[in-house]
């Protein structure tokens, strides 16, 4: 990109897995009492501190979805490039 662009960095969260947009909206590290299962390769009910510090200095947007939009979402890239994804991933 040219010195004028700025690159957006969006992270992607379950909303019943939402542990990092909380701790981003509250300034710190916040402890879920319930975190969902279906993408459990990232289901904590605590993130990193030091997760949390690069996050919220890095990150310009939260994105959280739904586990039908995930489900939408690698259906579309399985048709699109026959590739499968994991949740999680």
């Amino acid at each position: 990109p040219s010195s004028d662009e700025k690159s957006v960095f969006c992270a992607v969260m379950m909303n019943d897995q939402a542990g990092m947009t909380r701790s981003i909206e509250e300034n710190e590290v916040v402890t879920l009492d319930h975190v969902g299962i279906f993408a459990d390769g990232a289901a904590v009910k605590r993130i990193g501190d030091l997760t949390f510090e690069l996050c919220k200095d890095l990150v310009d947007e939260m994105v959280l979805v739904d586990s039908d939009e995930i489900c939408q979402a690698i259906r579309d890239a399985y048709y699109d490039t026959r590739t499968i994804l994991e949740p999680a991933g």
